[in-house]
């Protein structure tokens, strides 16, 4: 197993100082003249936020139809992809992610166009994803084949405030993948997960995930098939 344990000791979930990422791209549209007039008008619009991350427990309704060391086959071929920045400095640096042909909206992390271009041509432009400029570029490690079992191993939610923003909450989910070429890698599952939205008084907009049917099927464990057979 290379990466199947990552130490999430390493970001220990204290607050994350950091400029908001929201003011780091729109300064990026700026040429250098209006970043020099402009920067500290938006540092004072934007200025600094934090991210503060713990774990889910089980049971919580945040891991939708998630559960901790539940078991997934995937459905189509999919990009495995080397991350520039994980989602809250989480010790994963790796995403499953569809071709962006795929859906009509675009990935968290971005991905090439098309798994069979990269396959028969080397194709790995990543298109850009969409509100995500300041995570980077996305490089293709390769692919995952249609069939890869993978297991959900943690459930991380991300409390983010911003002093022009308020506040909000994101989960993301994380699972090992089992076999194939690419087994032991531990990696961010939110693109191949369908995002969903509640209302929170405590934590501001909460965005969490569901497995997308149409990429992943729950696979029985060896427990679940004793119990059918009792």
């Amino acid at each position: 197993m290379r990466r199947s344990s990552p130490d999430w000791s390493e970001v220990g979930f204290t607050k994350i100082e950091t400029i908001n990422p929201s003011a780091l791209a729109a300064m990026k549209m700026l040429n250098s003249k209006a970043k020099t007039g402009c920067i500290y008008l938006f540092s004072l619009l934007v200025g600094c936020s934090t991210i503060e991350g713990e774990r889910l427990s089980d049971g919580d309704e945040l891991w939708c139809r998630y559960v901790r060391n539940g078991l997934y086959d995937v459905q189509r071929d999919i990009f495995l992809l080397k991350l520039s920045e994980s989602y809250g400095n989480a010790p994963v640096d790796f995403s499953l992610t569809p071709e962006a042909s795929f859906r009509n909206r675009s990935s968290i992390y971005g991905a090439p166009d098309s798994v069979r271009e990269y396959l028969e041509n080397g194709t790995t432009s990543v298109r850009p994803s969409t509100g995500r400029e300041y995570l980077g570029t996305s490089k293709v490690v390769g692919v995952v084949k249609a069939g890869t079992r993978i297991a959900v191993v943690e459930a991380v939610r991300y409390r983010i405030w911003s002093w022009f923003f308020g506040k909000a909450s994101r989960v993301v989910v994380y699972a090992d993948i089992l076999d194939g070429e690419n087994k032991g890698w531990r990696v961010d599952i939110q693109d191949i997960s369908e995002g969903k939205y509640m209302e929170s008084a405590s934590f501001g907009n909460t965005t969490y995930f569901c497995p997308d049917d149409s990429v992943l099927k729950r696979a029985m464990g060896v427990d679940e098939v004793e119990k059918l057979d009792r």
